[in-house]
């Protein structure tokens, strides 16, 4: 395997990586965001 390709090929799975842990991230937020709104309307 040639250098660019383990490059090429680097690039790809950080640029996946960041792509799950992103949206990952919004889902958690959702849910922070969803459950503060159950919170407030059973109060």
């Amino acid at each position: 395997m040639h250098r660019n390709e383990l490059v090429e090929n680097a690039d790809r799975w950080v640029a996946g990586f960041l792509e799950m842990f992103e949206e990952g991230c919004y889902k958690m937020l959702w849910l922070s965001h969803m459950s503060r709104l159950h919170d407030k309307i059973l109060s």
